[in-house]
């Protein structure tokens, strides 16, 4: 079991990787993956001759973005685009502690309840603020990585918004 959000996804599409890369260019704010400013396209990030690295360009800050890493592979019928979505290492690290600090917690509830010490003090607010913490990190993510993957897919496929 991973305990990071993360997602995997394929494209297969009968466009060249040359169009493709083209697709993703004419949609990428070239540059840094994240910035104060929302450039004039949906993507943030780089474009190289048969991979990429993008995120969504937004006003502001959101730690919790999906980053895209994906691969171009060339097949007989067209191309592949393999992708795989994660959260910015600094969000990662930030996930790590509060899932560690929430186990903590969960832990020394059952040993108190074991041994019968258990006195309904502060446990239960306690244990909210870290399962909280995680619970908007993994759900600010799933939004930011539906968002792009559907806006990838748009781009590729071109099929445009209703």
């Amino acid at each position: 079991m991973f305990l990071l959000p993360f997602e995997k996804f394929t494209i297969k599409t009968e466009k060249t990787k040359e169009e493709v890369l083209n697709d993703i260019i004419g949609n990428t704010n070239a540059g840094l993956l994240l910035t104060l400013f929302k450039g004039p396209k949906f993507f943030n990030g780089t474009v190289d001759k048969d991979t990429f690295k993008l995120t969504k360009s937004i006003f502001g800050r959101n730690s919790f973005m999906a980053v895209m890493i994906g691969k171009i592979v060339e097949e007989d019928y067209g191309c592949r685009i393999d992708v795989r979505m994660r959260m910015f290492l600094f969000s990662n690290i930030f996930f790590a502690i509060f899932a560690a600090i929430f186990a903590f917690q969960i832990i020394a509830l059952f040993i108190s309840l074991i041994q019968g010490n258990f006195t309904n003090n502060s446990y239960d607010f306690f244990i909210l603020i870290p399962a909280i913490c995680i619970i908007v990190a993994i759900a600010g993510f799933k939004i930011s990585a539906y968002q792009c993957k559907e806006k990838l897919q748009q781009i590729i496929l071109d099929y445009k918004e209703e």
